[in-house]
């Protein structure tokens, strides 16, 4: 076959495809470009940032772990218990929805309603105080069409 021949077997080749045709070599095409540059820089930005993620999540555990070592603190809650931790979460802009003291086993349970950044705000200001220890925290929703409720029991050590 001579070279006249091959170019006119691809010429008629040509003109013989039809749109859709057109279209599925075009993406054929795409498919294969992405794949041959798009795909490793996205490998590559997707390692790097999986790698600083997992820096900072380091960085931020050492952090917390400093903060709670020098946050040894000598403030004692005084007063009465179930009163003072209500108002602590009051003060906080949390709706207390119900309270309990269970003298026997001297913990304080509170169903809470608010903003979730204030409870946890109020919650970690409270950890402060050297005799009273957070037991459990629980997220509860009774109802879909109701705000979920937030649950917290606090064990409180009495003043001797």
């Amino acid at each position: 076959m001579n070279h006249q021949k091959i170019k006119w077997i691809i010429c008629q080749s040509i003109y013989q495809l039809t749109k859709i045709d057109l279209i599925i070599a075009f993406l054929c095409f795409f498919s294969v470009f992405s794949y041959l540059l798009v795909l490793p820089q996205y490998a590559q930005n997707l390692n790097t940032i999986t790698t600083e993620n997992a820096e900072l999540q380091r960085e931020v555990k050492r952090n917390i772990k400093q903060q709670d070592i020098q946050q040894v603190s000598n403030k004692t809650l005084t007063g009465t218990a179930l009163i003072e931790i209500a108002k602590s979460y009051q003060y906080a802009e949390v709706q207390v929805v119900d309270a309990k003291y269970d003298p026997q086993n001297q913990q304080v349970q509170l169903q809470l309603q608010g903003e979730i950044g204030n409870l946890i705000a109020s919650t970690n200001d409270l950890k402060q105080y050297q005799n009273i220890q957070l037991l459990s925290l629980s997220l509860v929703q009774d109802d879909l069409k109701k705000q979920p409720n937030l649950n917290v029991v606090w064990q409180v050590q009495e003043q001797t």
